[in-house]
């Protein structure tokens, strides 16, 4: 008998996981997509209608994945026409209704991403391989037809966000060599002359995910202090203000487009992810700086939060919870997941959990990890524990901490 045997095979690794991810709500329905592992694992966009039929919106050969960066991001956007989805194959945007996928955008290889709704059309980065690699955020318009491009110049675009009275665009940018954790830009362009001046950011300060708090104000989160805050600030760069200034991170790492850490509420509160491990889900008052954590049974969210009024989904995890849409009521606190990613777990007795730990690195700075203990109520006590060990050198995930991807001369990025 092995001394560490497990009720987990590898064939059960490798045919569990759906790959749960871009969850949006309107209403009481609901979208994300997933995974299917026997169709050579093509990604679909399922539904969830109120009475909690679920339904896949693309069937075979259609696979809903974007390009843009390669990392992509999230594939798709709900729009009162239907779903407009990315194709892997062609990169192309498509409308999905009850019939066929029609095509919107020309076939000529250009990738989409980061998709937002305007009044009769969508905005997006779109990136265009002609020699050269090239981004820009255009307007698509949805019955189809030729992209029309608003903002060009700078090597990559994120966050394209449309101001509440449709006079201005928001969005980030940034140029080589900087990576958007060293320096970026947050710009608006306004959008009846083309005028475009930046607001916050800039070579040695990384701004994400602006969201606008009314017409004349935006929501932006900037590592000023050095960690990811929140901020209110004026539409021409006035008047900044921390909205909970904290040694925490209320953003991650933008490698793919479209997430969102945080989201405005109806009643003008923010729902925002936050921590220096795993992203808590907290609801924060701008007015009083007040962050409450909710009482959910998850330890840990990914950044892509979608809201309609007061109901917020996501995709969370915990010890003993697999990767999980759900839906919470942000008033009343009640919770309910829609959609696991695995059917069902093995005893809960061999899962491990996470125990955070904080170590100096060759540089006196500090590396946040978890340990994993082995858990195994048969194993004997003869013999060394297996071990595994994950490092990695870039991809994304709490495997590897922005503190320990840069490093700066500022001193207000001494405590990062």
């Amino acid at each position: 008998m092995p001394l560490w045997p497990s009720p987990i095979s590898t064939t059960d690794v490798a045919s569990s996981g759906l790959r749960l991810a871009w969850p949006s709500v309107v209403g009481d329905e609901v979208w994300w997509t997933e995974d299917r592992p026997d169709e050579g694992g093509r990604t679909t966009i399922v539904h969830r209608a109120a009475d909690g039929t679920r339904t896949s919106l693309l069937p075979a050969p259609w696979n809903a994945r974007s390009r843009v960066h390669e990392y992509g991001g999230q594939p798709y956007l709900v729009t009162p026409r239907g779903v407009v989805f990315v194709n892997f194959d062609d990169q192309r945007l498509y409308l999905a209704t009850s019939g066929e996928p029609t095509p919107l955008t020309p076939d000529d290889g250009s990738r989409y991403a980061d998709l937002h709704l305007g009044e009769s059309h969508l905005w997006c980065v779109r990136e265009r391989h002609d020699g050269k690699v090239t981004r820009s955020i255009v307007s698509v318009p949805l019955e189809g037809g030729e992209p029309r491009e608003l903002v060009t110049g700078s090597d990559f675009y994120a966050f394209p966000t449309l101001s509440p009275d449709g006079l201005h665009l928001a969005y980030i940018c940034w140029n080589h060599p900087r990576m958007p954790w060293n320096g970026t830009e947050l710009r608006v362009t306004r959008l009846a002359d083309g005028n475009s001046w930046t607001v916050k950011g800039g070579s040695t300060e990384s701004v994400l995910a602006p969201q606008w708090k009314d017409d004349s104000h935006l929501y932006v989160v900037s590592d000023w202090s050095g960690w990811w805050n929140l901020y209110q600030i004026g539409l021409y760069g006035t008047s900044s203000q921390a909205l909970h200034p904290a040694e925490e991170e209320f953003a991650w790492p933008l490698w793919q487009l479209g997430g969102r850490p945080y989201l405005v509420l109806a009643d003008g509160r923010l729902a925002v992810l936050h921590g220096q491990g795993d992203l808590r889900l907290g609801i924060l008052d701008p007015e009083t700086g007040e962050l409450r954590d909710l009482d959910v049974p998850y330890s840990g969210w990914d950044p892509a939060l979608s809201a309609d009024g007061a109901t917020l989904v996501g995709v969370a995890y915990g010890a003993a919870i697999p990767r999980s849409i759900a839906r919470l009521d942000t008033v009343t606190g009640r919770v309910e997941g829609l959609r696991r990613d695995i059917g069902e777990l093995p005893d809960v007795a061999y899962l491990p959990s996470a125990e955070p730990v904080e170590f100096l690195s060759e540089f006196g700075r500090h590396v946040h990890a978890f340990l994993y203990r082995p858990a195994n109520p048969e194993a004997t006590a003869e013999g060394p524990a297996p071990t595994w060990c994950s490092c990695t050198a870039g991809p994304p995930g709490t495997a590897t901490r922005r503190s320990t991807w840069r490093r700066r001369s500022s001193p207000r990025a001494a405590s990062g």
